[in-house]
């Protein structure tokens, strides 16, 4: 049978004739791993008379040789009658994929900015290498180019680039799934990159409230408010404003720098004008997350203390005086 390839099949055949003066009868069969009797049986075949076909087929089930034996078993004195078998099965022609390397370590990469990686995708084998899809368990590690599908030609390689872009800090992992044409389909990869968080401020202000107390009314009271920065990077506070006109901020001045592990103080006023509680907000305007960041403040306003006259009687009436004369009336002044 020669070469066959595995997977397919090939048949050849046999004449049974018979040379004698009586009439041929018997069966065939055959022995040997692949090879299949597909026709033939039984076997009658008249003296002198047309030969008869017997059809064997060889499959082979592996890419190694084969043998084996076709049996003819009859009336003839000399039986049986043996044709030996053989062949040998040929490997198909298949894609076989390697890649390198077999996983990837990003390291680190700052938060909302990417970092790309290389892979090697080669073709081992005796036929094309179709990689139809690239899938990732991580929507943070992804295939960049040259895109699915691609194809890789026998003994040659394809580069592929893998992004990882991390949005947070903190470890990321996943698997880079490639399904091809490769009988052992999928391969996979593992990967994996450490998100660095963005350096960025980070603002605290104490005390967290101000309570002025009472204050005359017309009066000034100042408190100091101390604004820190915990964060990683300077911290600009770039509006100040108050929900309340009584309370307002004297210095720095907005807008104010803190630089990183710093703090800036803050002189708050609280200016009453009449007798009263007092409330607000002051707001704190900057850049670093979650602004802004808001203080509440209260007071209270005491009435000034003033004199209060009043003069009794309202009026006088000094009636009639004879001229040269004089008379006397008496008020009473109130406070």
């Amino acid at each position: 049978f020669g070469g066959v390839t595995v997977g397919q099949t090939k048949d050849l055949t046999v004449q049974v004739s018979n040379t004698g003066t009586a009439a041929l009868s018997g069966t065939a069969s055959v022995s040997g791993s692949g090879f299949t009797l597909v026709s033939g049986n039984p076997i009658q075949v008249a003296a002198g008379g047309t030969p008869q076909t017997i059809t064997v087929q060889y499959a082979p089930t592996g890419a190694t040789n084969a043998a084996g034996t076709l049996t003819i078993s009859s009336n003839d004195p000399a039986s049986p009658a043996a044709v030996a078998l053989s062949g040998n099965g040929v490997a198909a022609a298949a894609a076989t994929i390697k890649i390198t390397p077999t996983t990837l370590d990003f390291g680190s990469v700052n938060a909302n900015q990417t970092k790309d990686l290389t892979l090697t995708v080669s073709n081992n084998g005796s036929a094309q290498l179709t990689v139809n899809s690239v899938t990732s368990s991580n929507a943070r590690f992804a295939m960049v180019s040259p895109g699915a599908p691609f194809n890789v030609g026998q003994g040659s390689f394809q580069t592929v680039t893998i992004r990882f872009s991390p949005t947070t800090g903190g470890a990321q992992s996943g698997n880079l799934t490639f399904t091809s044409n490769d009988p052992s389909s999928p391969t996979i990869i593992p990967v994996t990159g450490t998100g660095v968080a963005a350096a960025a401020p980070a603002i605290s202000i104490t005390p967290a409230t101000l309570d002025f107390g009472s204050v005359n009314a017309n009066q000034t009271k100042d408190i100091v408010l101390q604004v820190n920065n915990n964060g990683s990077a300077q911290l600009t506070v770039s509006a100040f404003a108050s929900s309340n006109a009584r309370f307002t901020m004297l210095n720095p001045g907005a807008p104010f720098n803190v630089g990183q592990g710093s703090f800036q103080y803050v002189t708050i006023r609280f200016s009453p004008t009449t007798g009263g509680a007092q409330s607000g907000n002051l707001t704190f305007t900057s850049n670093a997350p979650p602004s802004p960041t808001i203080v509440p403040v209260t007071g209270t306003g005491m009435a000034t203390a003033a004199p209060a006259i009043s003069i009794t009687p309202a009026a006088l009436d000094f009636g009639m005086v004879a001229a040269n004369q004089t008379k006397d009336l008496v008020l009473q002044v109130n406070n």
